[in-house]
This record gives C-alpha cells, structure tokens and sequence, in this order.
C-alpha cells in the first residue's frame, strides 16, 4: 500500500463531503496484485495490463500465464476472483479492455457467482461497468448468481447512475430470478429503495408481475409501520402508487 501523507485522508474527506466524483477508494490506494495471486506470470501479466502493453500480456498468456487464475485465499472475500475481477475493483478502466482484448472470459463466474459485470455493480464501478459493455453489449443480461441480470444488483445496492447505463444498453428490467421468480422491482422494495422502485417503474418495468408467493412487489413496501416511515419516503411511496395507476398496474397493498 502506497503511503498516505499528512493532507491525503483530509483531502479524501473533503472529497466525500464535497460529493465530487473519484475513484473507489480500493483503487486510490492499490492492491498488490502478488498478495492476491500466487503465480509471479499473472502478477506480471496484472503489471503489463495496468500499463496498458497488450502484447506483453498477450506474450506472458502465450507463455503459460493463466488469465483465468483464481486468486488465492489471502482476503476470503475476494478468494477465487480472476485477474479481470482484480483489474473491476483494483485496476482502471483501461487496465480490463486490455485484459479483455487479450482473451479474459467476462462470463466466467466465481465461486460466489459473480461475473465481471455483476462484481462491477457490486463494487460500485461505472467505469468498468462501461468498459464491459463496450466490449461485448450481450453482457447486459448475462445472469447473476441468482439468474437474474445486473439490474438486480443496481436495485439492490441503489445504484442510480448504472440503472441509466443499464437501460441505455438495452438491459431487461423484469428478469426473474431462478428460485423466487422475483425481478429488479422485488431486489428494491426488499432494502425500501422505493425511488428505485419508481425508477424502475418510470423506465418501462412490468410492476404486475408476481413472485413465486403470488405477491407483487409492493406489499412489501407497506408492511413496515407508517409511523417508523420518513416523510420523503412515504411520499414516495405515494408518487409510486400514482405512477402505477396511471400505468394500469394493480396497486395491491397487502393492507
């Protein structure tokens, strides 16, 4: 880990409060690639990628370097990640088209389910997000690890600004998840994300569709008492009940 001088953690203060975009912090402050991988030819090829050299990559992976090695267990909750799932959380942008452009699997899954694009979301990484799709645009509803698409996560975790991504690439808003038949609007209501959930609504989601229990998504949104309940999200709650009338939606509270 790099050093961190006397002015670094105030300026990264003012930073959040400021509200200005930056960089995730894990990627402010680095990884060390040879912590998380074992073999020294993908730390090299990890060093190569960041510097953007494509053909050295390309020559390390024609050597024997596994550009799909699971990384070791030294963070158990980053065990088994590949070097594009290191490049999403620790690299840049740049650093996962080379590795793409230099045979990553973006669909490979971890031993948590995740693949490039859903470790993306749910590392909170536009940029990356970006660069996935620009590379191979099907992505955009390739299954998480519950076999729904990346828009569960975004609604999940909140994640405003990729919901536009998303939609913009042309991302289903109703995938089912496997078990629960349960889609994105059900991943919001479940945290109380009720602008999500009017997000979603907005964009074209299909707010009839029912899970495997029989229920909407919005009884879950009222099951909680009113009283404990904020007046920004009641009223809400309220645009979003407006906004499902006026689409033809049954408007069941479970009340």
């Amino acid at each position: 880990m790099p050093k961190v001088t006397k002015w670094a953690l105030p300026l990264l203060v003012a930073l959040c409060l400021s509200g200005c975009a930056f960089e995730p912090l894990s990627r402010f402050f680095g990884a060390d690639a040879d912590k998380y991988f074992d073999d020294p030819r993908v730390v090299a090829l990890l060093d190569a990628a960041q510097k953007g050299n494509l053909d050295e990559v390309r020559s390390l992976v024609e050597d024997g370097a596994d550009i799909e090695s699971p990384s070791n267990d030294h963070d158990p909750k980053r065990a088994a990640i590949t070097p594009l799932l290191w490049a999403v959380e620790f690299g840049s942008a740049s650093t996962v088209t080379t590795l793409l452009e230099a045979g990553a699997d973006a669909r490979a899954q971890t031993v948590g389910g995740y693949n490039a694009l859903n470790y993306a979301v749910l590392r909170d990484d536009i940029e990356s997000v970006e660069a996935l799709l620009n590379w191979d645009a099907t992505l955009v509803d390739s299954p998480d690890r519950f076999g729904g698409n990346a828009v569960h996560g975004i609604a999940l975790y909140g994640r405003e600004d990729m919901l536009d991504v998303l939609i913009d690439a042309g991302a289903s808003l109703d995938t089912r998840q496997t078990v629960s038949r349960q889609t994105p609007l059900f991943s919001a209501a479940a945290v109380n994300n009720v602008d999500m959930c009017l997000r979603l609504v907005k964009a074209g989601a299909d707010a009839g569709l029912r899970n495997d229990t029989g229920e909407t998504f919005l009884p879950s949104l009222f099951r909680t008492n009113d009283t404990v309940m904020n007046r920004d999200f009641l009223s809400s709650r309220e645009k979003l009940v407006d906004e499902m009338r006026a689409r033809g939606f049954p408007v069941e509270t479970g009340r």
